[in-house]
Parts: structure tokens; sequence; C-alpha cells
């Protein structure tokens, strides 16, 4: 599911994008596209983990929904940004290392906390100070959703496929045929140093310089037939 609301102008030829996505089969985590799209066009991103939220409770999903779509109205109202710098996403290293590793989408919870001396709020408010903690099942609305993931995302761009062997100390920097290491498209690095397969019957080049057909990961003859697995273990010919 993908809810996108109605962008706003802003200026001549300028419209704001927010996303909202849904989890889903075949997409299990935030798409970097989406959360550049959202991040390019001043608007916000928005992440639902629906497979993986208690779905004993009913009111669970339907109240992040709802709370989803009130925030995108909100946000179209206005909202405050805020910048801050920090050092760790700037080094590129393996995790634990001081630094992060490019090619990596980050989500970030804690506390954000407005105090008085800001002068953000009214002076006439009851409640100058604010605290608000935001991360899994935190947040203003959507009491109910004690696992709803809205900690917000930021991506890490790579630059060259050596920089994905940072993800798990794997890889050479070279991309095999039919692998994508740092994707030119999301700058994400998908499968690590040694990158991930892209799909079945995309134009490879072989090692003799002809042309060929990916199957799982190999660059083969069109002629020769793709064994692929499918969701119940059987093999069938593509």
């Amino acid at each position: 599911m993908r809810a996108v609301a109605l962008p706003r102008r802003v200026g001549r030829g300028h419209h704001i994008v927010a996303q909202t996505e849904r989890r889903r089969i075949g997409y299990d985590s935030r798409d970097p596209r989406q959360v550049e799209v959202a991040c390019l066009t001043g608007g916000h991103y928005q992440f639902i983990n629906s497979e993986t939220m208690w779905k004993a409770q009913a009111t669970n999903l339907s109240d992040a929904l709802n709370q989803a779509v009130l925030n995108v109205r909100y946000s179209l109202m206005g909202y405050w940004q805020l910048a801050h710098k920090l050092t760790i996403l700037g080094e590129n290293s393996m995790m634990g290392s001081g630094g992060t590793p490019p090619g990596s989408l980050f989500n970030f919870s804690g506390v954000l906390e407005v105090q008085e001396s800001m002068n953000l709020r009214p002076t006439t408010a009851a409640v100058q100070t604010v605290v608000q903690p935001y991360g899994v099942g935190q947040g203003q609305g959507a009491n109910s959703a004690k696992s709803w993931d809205r900690r917000p995302s930021i991506g890490k761009a790579c630059a060259a496929n050596t920089e994905c062997s940072l993800i798990d100390g794997l890889g050479d920097g070279a991309e095999p045929p039919c692998h994508i290491v740092c994707s030119p498209e999301t700058h994400m690095c998908p499968g690590g140093g040694e990158g991930a397969e892209v799909r079945h019957g995309a134009q490879c080049t072989q090692d003799t310089g002809t042309t060929g057909e990916c199957c799982s990961g190999t660059c083969q003859s069109p002629a020769d037939d793709c064994l692929v697995c499918d969701g119940d273990d059987s093999v069938t010919d593509e």
C-alpha cells in the first residue's frame, strides 16, 4: 500500500509530496526512493510496519493509518524544521567503529525537548517546556499502536561499490554480472558488499562478450532454461 498525500503547491512549479508507505509482501522495509522524494520536495515520509504490528488488537493498524493521514494534514498547515549535526553519519566505517557505512538507510529514536528559552510556545501556555519522545510506539496520537515504528529515516548514499563492503565486510568492489552493489538509482547497497541479484530475464553481458539473460544471479545464454524455486519449493522453468 502506498498512500500519497495530495501535494501542496509552493510557488510556481513546485509541489510538496508526503509519502505514507505500508509494509507489504515484497516490500518489508522502508523504500529509500520514497524517503528521497519526500525529503527533496520538503514533504514527510511515514512508514507503517503493519506486518509486525500486534494484530490481536483490532484498532492497532487502523489507529496508525488514521494518525498518519492526520499527520499529513497537519504538516500541510505548517511545521518546524530542525537541523542537528550527527558526526557519526559523516564518518565512513563499519557499525561500531566510530562511523556508519554508506549505502544504508538509518532510523532514529530519541527525545525532542522544546524548552522555554526557544520561544516556540505562546507565553500564555500553561506548559512552557515540552518533552516528546519519538521511536517505536512513541509519538502524538494513535496511543493504541504500541508497536508502530515511527522512527524518522535518513539515507546515507554510497558513491562507489567499494563503500558497500563497509556494511558486512564482504565484496572487493567489483560488480558481478546480474548483481547490483551500489545502486545508481537509489545510491544504496541493497545486498551489502557482494550486491543483490537483479530480476530474472534482465539483459547481461557474458564473459565471452555476448548478450545473455540473468538467472538467479548468473548471466547465462538466453537459450538455456532458467530453473528457479517457487514459494512452494517446486522448481519451474522461466
